[in-house]
């Protein structure tokens, strides 16, 4: 059971993803661990709010951040850091997609790191680690993609991209989130080179990606044409 001293906050953006979160939540559960969630909806209309309430009423160690547009998950997750930080008594703050495509199985191995790091990544493009379900373009766009944004902000990490990370309290507590710049998933890139410039300890563990179970993805063109031009606008607008 975990104490105040390594109190963890999952923390689950959401937008239309009731075909997943009750699978998403009793996966979690099963695992025995102690982690609280905090579940960010941007105003779902399919019922996804309506079934996170429902779990809450049968378990106070889950919560929700109601939110009234859909901003991206960027700000979802920034929103996510700011009620947890507000709470106090968390000291770690682990990021995790709805879709299922982040397996749970996994946070035992970011258990394993918690001791002598400060952040820990879940990497798809170390050795050991692969993407299931994804064709050839979509496989070759996003390791090209990181491989970009790693030469862009000279950021040694491997999966610059990948959602599935986890922060310690004072790692959150030295980001200037109003200035955060990004929206899309450039977002994890650019927490990973604040992190890797302030000189926080950050390690790397293989994990299997796997395609949404149910569902559409999210990803459009908009989100491509961040990826290429963020990277850019990151490494100015932290020049210093």
């Amino acid at each position: 059971m975990q104490t105040a001293k390594d109190k963890t906050l999952i923390i689950i953006p959401t937008f239309n993803e009731a075909e997943n979160v009750l699978a998403l939540y009793r996966r979690i559960k099963e695992l025995g661990a102690g982690e609280d969630i905090l579940f960010v909806d941007d105003n779902s209309a399919d019922g996804t709010r309506q079934i996170i309430e429902g779990i809450i009423q049968d378990d106070p160690r889950v919560h929700i951040l109601k939110r009234q547009h859909k901003e991206g998950i960027a700000r979802a997750y920034l929103a996510g850091f700011r009620w947890g930080l507000d709470q106090g008594g968390y000291a770690w703050f682990q990021e995790m997609d709805a879709d299922l495509s982040h397996d749970p199985k996994y946070l035992a191995d970011f258990e394993k790191f918690k001791t002598d790091n400060q952040a820990i990544v879940a990497s798809r493009y170390i050795k050991e680690g692969k993407v299931e379900k994804w064709d050839f373009l979509r496989r070759s766009l996003s390791f090209l993609g990181c491989w970009y944004i790693r030469l862009i902000l000279q950021c040694p990490l491997q999966d610059l991209t990948g959602g599935f990370n986890c922060w310690h309290r004072d790692v959150v507590s030295s980001f200037d989130l109003d200035k955060i710049i990004s929206r899309g998933f450039v977002f994890q890139a650019e927490l990973k080179f604040i992190a890797f410039r302030k000189g926080f300890k950050i390690a790397e563990f293989p994990y299997t990606f796997k395609e949404r179970e149910k569902g559409r993805s999210k990803i459009n063109y908009r989100i491509v044409i961040e990826g290429l031009l963020k990277p850019v606008l990151i490494r100015l607008n932290y020049r210093s």
